[in-house]
C-alpha cells in the first residue's frame, strides 16, 4: 500500500489549483480545473506560494525566495522522503495523481523483476519501484531534474536504481538492439521534448514508433503504463495504438484527485496494457 501523509488537494477553480505539500501551501496554475469555480473562496487566503505564469511555459513565485523541502510518501511500513523545490517552472517535483500507478507498481514489482521508467522525471516511480528490491533503470534527458532523482535516492538510501541521462526513445531502440528485456515499463511522454542530443519529441509523431520499440523489450505478460497529459491524445487512440502493437488492453481512464471540497479534479489520461504472450 503506497499512500500520502503530506498531501492534500484543498479545492481548485477557474484554472486554478490549491494544494499543501506539507507545511506548504501552493496556489498554482492549471489547465484542467478552468471550467469550474472555487468552491470555498476562504480557504484560498491561507495560501504560501503562488506561481504565476510569465509565457506558456515559464512563471515567477511570490514571494520570489527559493524553498526546498522534504515531502513525505509512505509505503507499506516504509517512509520515503522526495525533495520538492520552488523553481522557474509551477512543477515543485511531484504528481501526486499518480499515487494509483506507485500502488499497481509496488504491487507488481518482485525482487527479481526488472523496470524501465521513461521520462522519468524526480523518480518517484523508481523509489517506489526501488523497495520492492527489483532493478531499476531510470531515463530523463535533463540534467537538473536527474539532479533531483538521485538526490531523492541518496536521501532514501536507495541504491538498486541504475540513472541514465539520455533521449527515451534513443536508450529504448539501443535496448532493442542489445536484446534487453524489462518485465515492466511506465512511460509518461511530455507534448514536446528535447533529448541529451538535442533530439526532438514531438508526441504525436514520435509516441507509436516508441510503443513499437517497447512491444519488443518488454517480456511476455510484461507491464506498460502509459500516462499522458496531453489534450491531442485520446484515451481511445492510446488503446488503439498499444493493441496494434501486439498489447492486451487491461485498464485505461483518467488519473483523478479528490479534493476536500467534495469534488474530483480530473488530471491525466492513462493506459495499462499486458504484452500478449503470443507477440
Amino acid at each position: 500500500m503506497v499512500k500520502f501523509t503530506d498531501y492534500e488537494l484543498i479545492d481548485f477553480g477557474q484554472g486554478r489549483k490549491l494544494e499543501r505539500f506539507g507545511s506548504e501551501v501552493l496556489d498554482r496554475p492549471e489547465s484542467m480545473a478552468q471550467n469550474t469555480t472555487k468552491s470555498n473562496p476562504k480557504v484560498w487566503a491561507q495560501v504560501n506560494h503562488v506561481f504565476n505564469e510569465t509565457d506558456a511555459k515559464k512563471g515567477e513565485w511570490a514571494p520570489e525566495t527559493k524553498l526546498d523541502w522534504l515531502f513525505k510518501l509512505q509505503i507499506n511500513h516504509k517512509e520515503l522522503f522526495l525533495h520538492l523545490n520552488k523553481g522557474k517552472y509551477k512543477h515543485v517535483g511531484v504528481f501526486p495523481e499518480q499515487l494509483s500507478h506507485w500502488e499497481l507498481i509496488e504491487k507488481e514489482l518482485r525482487p527479481e523483476s526488472k523496470m524501465l521508467n521513461l521520462f522519468a522525471y524526480t523518480g518517484v516511480a523508481s523509489l517506489v519501484g526501488a523497495t520492492t528490491g527489483a532493478a531499476i533503470t531510470h531515463i530523463d534527458s535533463s540534467s537538473s531534474i536527474m539532479k533531483v532523482a538521485k538526490q531523492n535516492a541518496q536521501t532514501n538510501n536507495i541504491s538498486n536504481i541504475r540513472f541514465i541521462q539520455e533521449d527515451a526513445l534513443k536508450f529504448s531502440e539501443r535496448e532493442r538492439k542489445r536484446r534487453s528485456f524489462y518485465d515492466l515499463v511506465i512511460c509518461d511522454p511530455p507534448v514536446f521534448g528535447i533529448g541529451t542530443k538535442r533530439e526532438k519529441w514531438k508526441l504525436e509523431k514520435d509516441l507509436p514508433h516508441l510503443i513499437q520499440v517497447l512491444s519488443q523489450i518488454i517480456v511476455p505478460k510484461g507491464l506498460l503504463i502509459l500516462n499522458t497529459y496531453s489534450p491531442r491524445v485520446s484515451i481511445a487512440e492510446m488503446k488503439s495504438l498499444v493493441i496494434e502493437h501486439g498489447f492486451s488492453h487491461k485498464e485505461s481512464g483518467w488519473l483523478e484527485i479528490p479534493a476536500s471540497s467534495h469534488k474530483t479534479l480530473r488530471l491525466s489520461k492513462y493506459i495499462i496494457c499486458t504484452r500478449s504472450a503470443s507477440a
